[in-house]
């Protein structure tokens, strides 16, 4: 196992427990110019794979470094990097993750389907953000990616909506609800079970097609311990809708609900 190899599962843990990173890494006083960001290390739990019904635990390290309005984050599957100066509006290139299949599987059933590696996928996003009142700021955003890996050569659309509400000086609560949509080649590699491997694992048969993938809900909050120091919470759950949880890769093997969550300790700078 390379070094890259090493840090996906962190990077993963990231993306299912904050969502709503890009909003919550930044520190309850924000800073005005120059660059400034925060880092956070702790500890989640997230599902074995898409679709999994057990869960591992995991070191959690991440954070946002931002230059005046332009910034790189880790913001849910992506990593991304925002290229505009403005207060309103974002616009950068994104690197998604995808996990596959490699490592743990509980269910001897989906083992003896076939592994899947990691799949890595490369596009862009759009946001604009609106101040709410003195403390409060909503988020729209999109995305979209491909594959570039040739794991399952399809691609991923998300559109997410995110709202982050400052509590006093020292509580800080975020909220977002995303809807996620894939094509038939990402949902047959992650979803379907062929004539042969119905064989080898006892499942029916099934041809999974493209559409809406998930809906999913997090929540954040943090809490200011010093003006550089925050302990930060995050919950997250995910609906596989569609072909993904009539897959009976999920629907007998797994669980169409998916959760995750996490805590951790935030330096900020």
């Amino acid at each position: 196992m390379n070094m890259f190899q090493a840090v996906l599962p962190i990077i993963a843990l990231l993306a299912l427990t904050t969502p709503a990173a890009a909003q919550e890494a930044d520190t309850i006083d924000q800073k005005d110019g120059g660059v400034h960001g925060t880092v956070i290390a702790g500890i989640g739990a997230v599902p074995d794979y898409e679709g999994a019904d057990t869960y591992r635990l995991f070191p959690l390290l991440g954070g946002k470094i931002n230059l005046d309005n332009r910034y790189v984050a880790i913001e849910g599957l992506s990593a991304r990097a925002n290229i505009l100066n403005s207060d309103r509006f974002e616009f950068g290139p994104v690197a998604h993750l995808t996990l596959g299949r490699r490592r743990r599987i509980d269910s001897a059933a989906v083992a003896s389907i076939g592994r899947i590696d990691d799949a890595y996928e490369v596009g862009a996003f759009a946001a604009t953000s609106f101040t709410i009142g003195d403390t409060g700021r909503l988020r729209l955003s999109i995305e979209g990616v491909h594959d570039v890996s040739q794991v399952h050569n399809g691609w991923l659309g998300t559109a997410t909506i995110g709202y982050v509400q400052t509590l006093g000086s020292k509580w800080r609560v975020s909220a977002d609800a995303s809807l996620s949509g894939a094509s038939d080649d990402y949902a047959q590699r992650y979803f379907s079970i062929s004539t042969l491997g119905a064989a080898a694992s006892g499942l029916n048969a099934f041809t999974a097609k493209g559409g809406i993938k998930d809906v999913g809900a997090s929540l954040g909050v943090g809490y200011q311990l010093s003006p550089r120091w925050s302990i930060n919470g995050f919950a997250n759950y995910k609906r596989l809708l569609g072909d993904a949880a009539a897959s009976p890769i999920v629907a007998r093997e797994g669980s169409a609900n998916q959760f995750s969550g996490g805590i951790g300790i935030g330096f900020s700078f």
